[in-house]
Formats: C-alpha cells, structure tokens, sequence
C-alpha cells in the first residue's frame, strides 16, 4: 500500500471514531488526557509499519537499573504494546507496531486507545516513583 493511500486510510480511521489529531511529516499525535500518543507511518523493507508510541516520561531521575526493574514489571502485566528505556535520552516509552498493509479499523484503535490508556493511567506513579515529567507538563 503507498504511503498516501496509508496516510489517507489513518486519517479516515481517526476521524470516524472522533479522534482530534494533528498531522506532521512522519504521522500523527493525539492527546489523551496527560498522554500524548503518536501514530508514525514507516517503512520496513518492503513492508508499511504503523508505529503506535508515547512518550510517557522523559527526563527520568532514578539511577537506570531501578528504571530498567520497572519498566520490566510493566512489561511483565502489559498485553498490548512494550515498555523500554531509552537511556542516554532519559525517556520511558510505550510502543506498539502494526503491519500496516491490510490495516483493519478495529486493529488500529483497539491498539491505540488501550496504548493511550495505559501511559495515562501509569505516568503519574512512574513520575511519582522515578522522578521526570510527563508528557503533558
């Protein structure tokens, strides 16, 4: 599927379930509540990727083994999506990826609002825990 067509069946999706979202080169952002999500649409080989992430926490205080123990718990009790630490850029992120070729309304949104809904639901005690800052701060 190009990119295009990609770009315009995203647009469609968001819009027809009531979602806000700005456009920018590589995607989109939604806000949900004290989350931002981002849809990016990439290419990998041959294949189209939808790349579902927020930002949950950035300039995370803890020393990174304690951030590196955390994030695994969240990992271990987390269906859709994964956690990581980006270290060196002191970022907590939650991900999801899509084949995007046959890209199905219900696989999208499912994967987006239940991503959306647990970096808002777990920021606050990450920030609390951790130290750092929100996405919306």
């Amino acid at each position: 599927m190009s990119h295009e067509r990609l770009r315009r069946q995203v647009e469609a999706i968001l819009d027809s379930n009531g979602m806000s979202w700005v456009a920018h080169e590589s995607g989109y952002s939604l806000r949900f509540a004290s989350a931002i999500v981002h849809v990016l649409v990439t290419e990998w080989g041959r294949q189209t990727v939808i790349q579902i992430r927020s930002d949950v926490l950035r300039d995370v205080a803890a020393e990174p083994s304690v951030v590196v123990d955390e994030v695994n718990e969240l990992n271990c009790e987390t269906t859709f999506g994964r956690w990581a630490y980006y270290r060196n850029d002191r970022l907590i992120v939650l991900e999801y990826d899509l084949l995007a070729d046959h890209l199905q309304e219900a696989e999208l949104m499912v994967a987006l609002v239940r991503l959306a809904r647990w970096a808002d639901s777990k920021d606050d005690a990450l920030a609390e825990k951790l130290g750092g800052k929100r996405a919306i701060e």
